[in-house]
């Protein structure tokens, strides 16, 4: 935040409208209360400051939908200055209904009363100017006449693609293009990072990710703010760097183990209660523990096949060099990030936002696969290389199709002796295999990802932790030459 200067900290408060009890959405939930949809969308509020705005520099929430706002206040108004004889020559950020009023003189016998104030609208128009002068880098229309300008603000007025006008007028129209991300990609980008989060959730607590996805408390209400600010949201700033030095390390996958840590660290209180609870649970967040947070990321971290993190929309390759990591280290396997290394085959694909949505557990590639279970594709020749997690392959497929070619020490367990009609787990030997790679990272092989899928989800609805899925089933591996086949009995 900017010095105060002549400016000092004013408060305000009002009341968010209340919702009806017996009314629920869609999903036959109850409704957010709009003071929490308050809460959430000021935090973008406080990240604008310009020398013409007063900033704002916190909002807090009471009982019975109560909001108490802290921002900048001058004693001195814009009225001041006119009683003194001043002229406040700003006519830029004024909306074109503003200027559409006229000049108002008290004196005046044709007034017969005061014009009305300026409303929400005129702000929004003064605060869209100041958004683009920021992102434009120059003051808004300085280079022509005041009447001129007048006219221009208001011949805007009656425009559609107002931003595009001015672009244009100031001759930055490839500088505000560069800046200025189209919303639909921007939310489904964002829709698709809060789907691999649910992922994550699902793949390290699986008990936790059943228990929020029935009561309907899905990463959309509470994690965004997380993700936006990297915590700055959720923690004072001495935490923040404690955490920040520890997430500097890892890659960019790091923020969602981030984000599991704290969820795990407020699991309890979260398993004992429903909807409406957790909803005023993350609205005033309990003190967290950040070494433990720190120390529990770090864990859940080493425990997360990098390729489960895919995200299609995520930043483009680096150019850097493979082999350091910026710093003349050399590039570990949990630092680089999966979509920085070199597209192959048998690399994981690109999914539809609605197909990913669909999905209870994340997709390992097959190149992870090989490197976790440390395979080569030169032979079934091993390499010794500490610090990854401890893998199992399940093959689903039926015993003949098994016996027709598998990934060397994976497991053999028919999706129809696994699960009864309810999704229960069936007692057989299979399942007691199953049983005891209990904790391992668990990769689901199957023929088609459908079928991989819906035995994922009943492994995750039974508790079972680190369940994934191989990207494209058993046909992205029979490229590889790692298939084996028993030999036959004599």
């Amino acid at each position: 935040m900017r010095p105060l200067r002549d400016a000092r900290l004013g408060a305000f408060t009002f009341f968010a409208s209340a919702l009806p009890h017996d009314v629920c959405g869609s999903n036959g939930l109850p409704l957010t209360p709009n003071s929490i949809k308050i809460l959430g969308r000021f935090q973008v509020l406080k990240t604008f400051t310009h020398p013409r705005l007063c900033q704002y520099v916190d909002i807090s929430r009471g009982k019975h939908e109560r909001l108490v706002v802290v921002a900048e206040h001058y004693e001195s108004s814009l009225s001041d200055f006119q009683r003194q004889g001043k002229t406040a020559r700003y006519p830029s950020y004024l909306a074109p209904e503003v200027i559409a009023q006229g000049s108002f003189h008290a004196s005046d016998p044709a007034n017969e009363e005061a014009p009305p104030p300026s409303g929400p609208k005129s702000d929004v128009w003064s605060l869209g100017v100041l958004l683009f002068e920021m992102c434009a880098g120059r003051r808004l229309l300085q280079n022509i006449e005041i009447s001129d300008r007048l006219k221009f603000i208001l011949t805007l007025g009656c425009m559609d693609d107002i931003v595009t006008v001015l672009a244009e007028e100031h001759g930055c129209l490839d500088i505000i293009k560069r800046g200025v991300v189209p919303e639909p990609l921007l939310w489904a980008n964002f829709q698709e990072y809060l789907t691999v989060f649910s992922q994550m959730i699902a793949f390290h607590d699986p008990e936790l990710s059943n228990h929020l996805n029935q009561i309907g408390f899905i990463p959309d209400l509470y994690a965004i703010p997380w993700f936006l600010t990297m915590f700055t949201h959720v923690f004072p700033l001495h935490k923040i760097f404690h955490l920040w030095d520890t997430l500097l390390l890892g890659n960019s996958s790091f923020p969602f183990c981030i984000g599991v840590a704290i969820l795990q660290q407020l699991r309890d209180r979260l398993l004992a209660n429903g909807f409406n609870e957790c909803i005023l649970l993350f609205s005033d967040l309990p003190e967290i523990d950040i070494e433990r947070c720190v120390h529990e990321s770090i864990k859940l971290f080493s425990w997360t096949p990098k390729s489960t993190t895919y995200r299609q929309h995520a930043q483009p390759p680096k150019t850097a060099a493979a082999d350091t990591n910026g710093f003349g280290r050399p590039v570990t396997y949990y630092f680089s990030d999966y979509q920085d290394m070199p597209r192959t085959d048998l690399s994981r694909e690109p999914l539809a936002l609605s197909d990913l949505k669909a999905e209870l557990s994340p997709r390992v590639s097959a190149e992870d696969l090989i490197d976790l279970c440390e395979l080569s594709l030169g032979g079934v020749g091993k390499r010794t290389r500490a610090g990854k997690p401890k893998i199992v392959a399940v093959d689903i497929r039926s015993a003949e199709d098994f016996s027709r070619g598998h990934l060397s020490g994976s497991v053999n367990l028919p999706y129809s002796s696994a699960f009864g009609p309810d999704g229960e787990l069936l007692q057989c030997p299979g399942t007691g295999v199953l049983h005891s790679f209990r904790g391992r990272v668990i990769v689901v092989i199957s023929h088609a990802m459908k079928s991989g899928a819906t035995f994922a989800s009943h492994l995750v609805k039974v508790n079972f932790p680190r369940v994934c899925m191989l990207d494209g089933g058993i046909g992205k591996m029979r490229s590889t030459g790692l298939l084996t086949v028993p030999s036959p009995q004599i």
